[in-house]
Order: C-alpha cells, then structure tokens, then sequence
C-alpha cells in the first residue's frame, strides 16, 4: 500500500489546537507553583515553630506536615498526570532524598489514565503515518487496551492479517512535558536554596533526561529489537516484533501478545503452566538482562509481564529499558557471586562498585543492607502495587545510606530486584533474587578475568 504524506491540518483547527495546549501549559504552571508557594510558607512556618518545641513534638510536627503535603502532590500529580506522574514514581525511589511519608504517598501514584477521544487519536496516527487508521489497517479498535500518562494501546490488525498492538503518544503531550520540566526545574531550585539539606537537583536531572526519552517511540522501538536480540537463545521468552513501516516517532506499532497476567494464578493453570516454575523463571530471565548483558527491563509489575498459552513468558512496555555501565555491571555480578558465598566484604566491595557509599560506622548499616540484597525481610504487598510496596520498603532499608554515587539506572536494578521477590512470593516460590542470579554472575566474572588476563 501506498502511504500518503502526511496529513495537513487547516489553519483555523491548528490554531484552536496550539491555543488550547497553551492555555492547558498556563493552567498547570498555575496550580503547579501555587501548591508549590503554599508548601513552601507552610514549611517555613513549622520550622520557625518546631525550633521552640522539645525534640518528640519537633519530629512529630515535622512528620505531620511532610504528611499533609506529600498526600496534597499526590492529589495534583493525579489531576495533572503527565510527567508529573512521573516524576512522582521517580522520586518514590529515592528513599535517600525523601522522608518517608513522601515514599509512602507518592509511590502509590498508578501510571493509568482515562483515556483520550478516538479522533484525537486517529489524527495523530493520521499525522504520523499519512493516512487513517481506517486506511492504514484491516481493523482498528476505537477503544484502548490500556492507557497511560504519555500515551495509549489500540488493538488492530495489519492488511496483511497480522495482530498488533499501536501505541499512541497524546496530541501535546510534548509540551506537557516541556512545561513541567520547567516547573520542576525552577521549584527545585527554590527548594534548594531555602533548604539545602532537601536537595532534588539528582532526581530532577534523571527525570530530564530519562521521561524525555519516553516521547520518541523509535527509541522504545530499538530497546525491545535490542531486548529480543539479546534474548533470542532463549525459548521460552516472547519480546513482541516492531512492524517498522507502521511506526514512527509518535506511532509503534508492534506485534500483539495474547496472554494472561503473569499473576492470575487461576489463568496460568489453565494454561497448564505451574505458577512455582514461572516465577523461577522470570527471575532467571531479568538476571540474564542485568549481568549477561547489562540492559534489562526496568518495570516489571504484573500489568508488563504476560504468561502465553503456549507458556512463554511475555515482556510489554520497553519506553523503561536501562543500559548499566561496565563497572555497574561487574558490580551487581560481584554481589550476586558474593552474596552466594555470603562474603560480607565482597558485597561491601560491590555495593561501592553501583554508587553507594557506606557510612564509616559501618556495621549496623551493613546488616541492614544485607537484609535488603539478601531478601531477609518480608514485604507486605497488596493486589498490584508491587512497586509501591518495594519502595517504602527501601525507604527503611536504606534510610541514613548516601545514594550520591549511585545512576538511576543502578537504582533501579535494586527496584527490579524488590519487585520480582514479591512477585515470585505472590506465585508461591518466596526466595532471594540476587542469590538466584548467581550463575550468570559466576560465568560473567570468568569472563572478564580471563578478558583481563588476555590482555595483561
């Protein structure tokens, strides 16, 4: 079939478009830097209180106030959504930046929307691709399958009968995001100078540069070819194809996976499959992104992770796909390999490797450390928050630990990490994670010692 170019928009409709994004950009800088201006007065006011308190009354104050205005961004991230939402996520899982309540409130925050009209949708595919999806495809549901705070999931099917799934980015979305990254920016600055132990200028520069990334589907196109590349030896994995000439920058059209939630205990055994086996196997299958090749999947909650009738597992959503560097790669090896022989300063050795600095003090930090890589404590995870649950859980963990060194694609193998053990415990196979990533860990340091000795 012959693609049209690209669909004009009449200039009157054009400028309706722009005048209404503008005018949504204002409204969120608005209420944006009015929650941000009230906080601000409010917390200066408990400061200038607390000092005249005894210390018990002071911390409580002090937790009351975080409180009330963790829940008050929450609310807003939700009436706002876009990178807002986001940014939220992202802030959850930096216990080292945040007092627990903001992990608390903020880590609940769910990526899902309501979604968009089908005819703002069929004009962005329009726009992208040069013809309707009526044209474009044999069929085309008007409805989403799922929908998110930067796009959303149509099912169709191609002329040549292939099913597919077409993920839309929303009209405008772009300066959404350009907009909030200016809001941010600036009441990030603001914090910075009123309080300067509060200091969010690390997770700011990681929202920058990694939601971004979220805009340009070619890129999320890349990481899942990159992932079935990487995961091609293995049979019993499905990464869904790009089908190439129905995707561009705003449009991904991919190959449609038909399953069940890795979750839904009663489906996977009406497929036949043992819900003890498939958890074993999805973590051996993140411990071959993360050690064996160093680029893995960064979100892996139930709703990214299908089980197929034929009993592959089926990986979605690669807009979250991180690359570690070399160093962090051997780092997470170590720990694995180490935490296997339960050599306390080889992890110590490893965790300074991904970033994070161990207090002198040392000891009672390093026990509790352990307890976080080792897997000794048990989260208490509800229906489908298993991130959520995972990062309040960090927050204690890791409390009074420096995270200054430490990228937010390190960080969030840790957040992997968590994630996949209550999932494995939801599926009746509770175990640690790193310890079952000990063979790729001991085959990959081999390696690197035989590489180096080559070398020398």
């Amino acid at each position: 079939m012959r693609m049209k170019k690209p669909a004009t928009v009449p200039p009157g409709e054009a400028l309706d478009e722009g005048l209404r994004q503008l005018l949504a950009r204002g409204y969120r800088t608005v209420v944006v830097l009015g929650v941000a201006t009230v906080a601000a007065v409010e917390y200066l006011r408990v400061q200038r209180v607390a000092r005249r308190l005894p210390p018990e009354r002071a911390a409580l104050l002090w937790e009351r106030q975080h409180r009330r205005t963790a829940k008050r961004l929450a609310r807003v991230a939700i009436h706002l959504k876009g990178l807002l939402i986001k940014s939220g996520q992202y802030l959850s899982a930096r216990p080292d930046l945040l007092p627990e309540p903001f992990i608390e409130e903020l880590a609940g925050l769910q990526d899902a929307v309501p979604p968009r009209p089908y005819a703002q949708i069929a004009r962005r595919i329009e726009r992208e691709l040069g013809a309707s999806p009526e044209q474009l495809f044999a069929e085309f549901s008007r409805l989403p399958v799922a929908s998110a705070s930067l796009a959303q999931v149509h099912r169709a099917r191609t002329r040549d009968g292939r099913l597919v799934a077409v993920k839309v980015l929303y009209p405008g979305i772009e300066g959404v995001v350009q907009a909030d990254l200016r809001n941010l920016g600036l009441i990030v600055r603001v914090v910075g100078r009123i309080w300067p132990r509060y200091d969010f200028r690390i997770i700011y520069r990681e929202a920058a540069r990694l939601v971004p990334l979220e805009l340009d589907l070619r890129l999320e196109a890349a990481n899942a070819e990159r992932m079935g590349a990487n995961l091609a030896h293995r049979d019993d994995v499905a990464v869904p194809a790009i089908v190439r000439e129905l995707s561009r920058a705003r449009v991904l059209t991919m190959e449609y996976l038909d399953g069940v939630k890795i979750t839904d205990l009663a489906g996977l055994r009406a497929y036949g499959a043992e819900p003890v086996e498939i958890a074993e196997r999805v973590v051996d299958l993140f411990g071959d992104q993360v050690i064996e090749h160093g680029f893995f999947h960064g979100d892996p909650h139930p709703g990214n992770l299908l089980v197929l009738p034929d009993g592959r597992i089926g990986l979605l959503d690669f807009g979250q796909t991180l690359a570690l560097s070399s160093r962090e790669r051997r780092g997470f090896a170590l720990l694995s390999y180490s935490a296997a022989r339960r050599d306390p300063l080889g992890m110590v050795r490893a965790i300074q490797m991904v970033g994070i600095h161990l207090p002198e003090s040392g000891m009672e930090t390093w026990i509790r450390l352990a307890q976080q890589t080792l897997g000794m404590r048990r989260l208490e995870l509800r229906d489908d928050d298993d991130g959520a649950a995972v990062n309040v859980q960090m927050a204690r963990d890791f409390r009074g630990i420096s995270f200054d060194g430490i990228s937010g694609e390190a960080l969030f193998v840790f957040r992997v990490q968590g994630m996949l053990r209550g999932l494995r415990a939801r599926l009746g196979n509770p175990g640690n994670v790193i310890l079952t990533w000990n063979g790729y860990a001991t085959r990959f340091l081999a390696e690197t010692e035989e590489n180096a000795e080559a070398a020398s």
